[in-house]
């Protein structure tokens, strides 16, 4: 196959066929290809507005990822000119998902050393937020790489945030906080509440700030799409443009997947029935001692309801061991019990809530939390909101609790015994008297009667 057979076979998706055999022959040509490949992104940013507007025309696509799989760095300054063309309304039009998907990748396999293009992308407000975010998520690749080093990263993270991102609200800065997350770059914890506080943080997105800290000090590794392009075959292949082979079956089978469904919640609906916690089971409180042994003469009773096991999945990420290591005993005392009441729980809609139980716990959780701050205050002479975040705080800063816990209050289930608006009361007031919060001027959210 001759190059222009190569590059006509690669310019348009007509069929939805994917050029499998072309890539394979254009490996075989890849100088001769390459040169062409490169004269045709010359092309395309000089005339974007014509590519653009063709929605058949895959070159740029295909160009792209070969490019990247060549580690072609002449490829790199050309894509840097068309990705910071002033009509990015046109930009996106000409390169689509690719921008959300593999443009970090491809960015970081055809790096040719120019950091200061890469910086320029990133701090660019008139381009695309996407596109600034592809740019600065290729840093991590090259330094997974060993291309650059982390210490380069954090320099560009600092200088943006001290310039051109000090007040951007654009994926970049959510990006910034994953980087730091990924990297458990413990000094910057500080920074990232900064950036929640400042709600510069996509938190649909990324999650909340406990969400953050979960992640920071977990285990678990969570990314791992950092990588160069080293097949087109297998990367750009999988796309949605083109059509899967005769002999796969891509039906989607509604009464298979409502089958599942059903019985999913029929076995969920099973446990619909409230239990008394067995007594040779682990106390509810939290002692670690045996129900019998400890809470079950007493006149409260534990029940165990149908989302128990959603609460205790949602609660199971708290990173415990981690914190050890850089907290006292005390403070990680005080925010794990924070944890269990203002930590977002995942149950599916269809399960039955016993909402007096879980807000009795969540009552319960955090009178027992608000003794233990009040102690940890007391010893450590802190009065001041700003001082209990610095030197207590770990999920939760002081005001996030009131907050967070005022919201749980005002669903719950109106048959509670004292009204929402007087528990609310209690809790300020208690809190007041060591650190003040100004309480008496919060306006209280009305509670239900």
């Amino acid at each position: 196959m001759d190059i222009n057979k190569i590059i006509e076979n690669l310019e348009y998706n007509k069929d939805g066929k994917f050029q499998k055999d072309t890539i394979l022959e254009a490996r075989k040509n890849k100088e001769e290809v390459t040169n062409r490949l490169l004269e045709e992104l010359e092309k395309i940013n000089n005339n974007i507005s014509f590519y653009a507007d063709s929605p058949d025309y895959i070159l740029q696509l295909y160009a792209l990822y070969l490019l990247a799989e060549f580690r072609e760095k002449r490829a790199f300054p050309v894509i840097i000119k068309i990705l910071s063309n002033k009509n990015q309304e046109e930009v996106s039009d000409l390169f689509g998902d690719l921008i959300t998907e593999d443009l970090k990748n491809i960015l970081a396999s055809t790096y040719n050393g120019d950091l200061e293009s890469i910086y320029n992308l990133i701090a660019n407000k008139n381009i695309d937020e996407y596109i600034r975010g592809a740019a600065f998520n290729s840093l991590k690749i090259l330094q997974k790489e060993n291309i650059i080093s982390q210490e380069k990263v954090l320099e560009i993270i600092y200088k943006l945030l001290d310039n051109e991102l000090k007040k951007d609200n654009s994926i970049v800065i959510t990006d910034i906080v994953d980087y730091i997350a990924e990297n458990k770059i413990y000094d910057q914890i500080k920074l990232v509440k900064k950036l929640y506080k400042e709600n510069r943080v996509e938190t649909m997105v990324r999650g909340d700030y406990d969400d953050f800290i979960d992640e920071i000090y977990g285990d678990e590794v969570l990314y791992d799409y950092d990588e160069m392009i080293d097949d087109t075959i297998e990367r750009f292949s999988r796309w949605a443009c083109f059509n899967k082979n005769e002999d796969e079956n891509n039906d989607f089978d509604f009464d298979e997947f409502l089958s599942k469904t059903k019985k999913i919640i029929k076995e969920d609906t099973k446990e619909n029935t409230i239990k008394k916690i067995g007594r040779n089971e682990p106390c509810y409180c939290g002692s670690g001692k045996k129900y019998k042994n400890c809470c079950m003469n007493k006149k409260e009773v534990q029940v165990v309801t149908p989302a128990d096991k959603y609460i205790e999945k949602s609660l199971k990420d708290y990173p415990k061991q981690n914190l050890q290591k850089y907290y006292e005993k005390e403070n990680i005392e005080i925010d794990e019990k924070l944890y269990k009441v203002l930590k977002h729980k995942a149950i599916p809609l269809w399960v039955d809530r016993n909402y007096n139980e879980e807000t009795r716990r969540n009552i319960k959780n955090m009178n027992e939390a608000l003794e233990l701050i009040k102690a940890k205050c007391e010893k450590e002479n802190i009065h001041t909101v700003e001082d209990y975040d610095n030197k207590i705080a770990i999920h939760y800063g002081l005001m996030d609790i009131v907050e967070k816990y005022f919201d749980i209050l005002d669903k719950a289930d109106s048959r509670l015994e004292d009204s929402i608006a007087d528990k609310k009361e209690q809790f300020l007031s208690e809190l007041n008297n060591i650190i003040d919060i100004g309480y008496k001027n919060k306006k209280m959210k009305k509670g239900k009667k």
